[in-house]
């Protein structure tokens, strides 16, 4: 083998000579040291096929500009912490994955210079991705410790989830579909695969400017799902105000308000079915800046080299029919601040 440089060889043999440090801790006793993962002399490189091909187009003396890409990337072979029983004494072992993975979409981008005179100027830039994830193939995946994980034909970042069947009108709880009919519910009654996938996301940015004032502003727009959740009511908690339905008399799509442990096993195990996905699209103006750039003249006749005013904004507007917390982080996830700021700039 000849190496391109004398940097190679040596790091090569670098990692040679102390590589073996992490396979091994101190014991807190004087035991010596015990091996941090377990040896496995038979794995592989990971294998990386990529394809990309793309066109920019350019208009009006490129005033207008568009770029549209496609790619396709299959990786196979991954290397990974293959699951292990804890009796072997290792909770995996680095070995590699018989999964072939694919990831393709599409990206445009376009950009056009809307106005460009001496004191006004508009530039509106586009940009939209649409992404695919597929698991093509895994030979005897129902061996292996991903049977309850992956399904073959679609996405990695999946949920199997039970079928919903309604509310039982004796007890007013939630049910769900005991598939095989075998009066238990595990990942064998789990038919229904929920993408958590977006299908599409993008943002749409603007850039004005008049003399001293700016003004840019970025919105951007995600079509996706996502869960709710704390839509069960009677501890001492906040919940979704969406139980309110769930009041005497009231016909809810909601289970009866209750602490028993029935209720309580019928809510956690809804929470496993397609009944609390909700389109969790939104489009939201994430920023917002306005500047005002004081004339040169006067900045110079008060010793500074710049000043300016501005004032910024994030998370301003969201528009979305999601009932959960905020649409960016379904569930029970903080959502982001909506926050403003202001000041002076000055430059001496």
């Amino acid at each position: 083998m000849v190496f391109p440089g004398p940097w190679l060889s040596n790091l090569i043999k670098l990692i040679g000579d102390y590589g073996y440090l992490d396979a091994y801790e101190a014991t807190i006793a004087a035991g010596g040291l015990y091996p941090t993962g377990l040896a496995n002399p038979n794995y592989s490189w990971e294998i990386n096929k990529k394809l990309e091909g793309g066109m920019e187009l350019g208009f009006l003396k490129d005033r207008l500009r568009l770029g549209i890409s496609y790619y396709r990337n299959r990786s196979s072979n991954q290397l990974v912490g293959y699951p292990l029983p804890y009796l072997t004494g290792f909770t995996s072992v680095q070995a590699n994955l018989p999964a072939t993975v694919e990831n393709r979409g599409w990206e445009i981008e376009w950009t056009s210079q809307n106005f460009n005179g001496r004191d006004f100027r508009w530039q509106t830039s586009f940009n939209i991705s649409l992404p695919k994830n597929e698991l093509l193939s895994y030979p005897d995946i129902e061996q292996s410790p991903y049977a309850n994980t992956y399904r073959v034909g679609h996405p990695l970042n999946i949920s199997l989830l039970y079928n919903y069947t309604g509310i039982d009108p004796e007890t007013g709880f939630y049910t769900v579909e005991d598939s095989n009919g075998d009066g238990s519910y595990d990942y064998q009654d789990r038919n229904s695969i929920q993408d958590n996938n977006r299908s599409f996301y993008g943002g749409l940015s603007n850039q004005l400017t008049y003399k001293g004032f700016s003004l840019q502003f970025l919105w951007e727009f995600v079509k996706q799902e996502g869960r709710i959740t704390s839509f069960s009511a009677g501890a001492i908690r906040n919940a979704n105000r969406m139980i309110l339905s769930r009041l005497e008399g009231n016909d809810s799509p909601y289970q009866q308000i209750s602490q028993t442990v029935a209720a309580s096993t019928a809510y956690n195990r809804v929470l496993n079915t397609s009944f609390p996905i909700r389109d969790a699209s939104y489009f939201r103006l994430k920023t917002l800046s306005l500047a005002f750039k004081f004339p040169k003249n006067l900045v110079t006749k008060l010793g500074l080299k710049q000043m300016q005013l501005f004032l910024h904004g994030q998370n301003l507007i969201t528009i979305t029919d999601y009932d959960g917390l905020d649409p960016e982080r379904p569930g029970l996830g903080l959502g982001n601040l909506r926050t403003i700021t202001g000041g002076i700039e000055i430059n001496l």
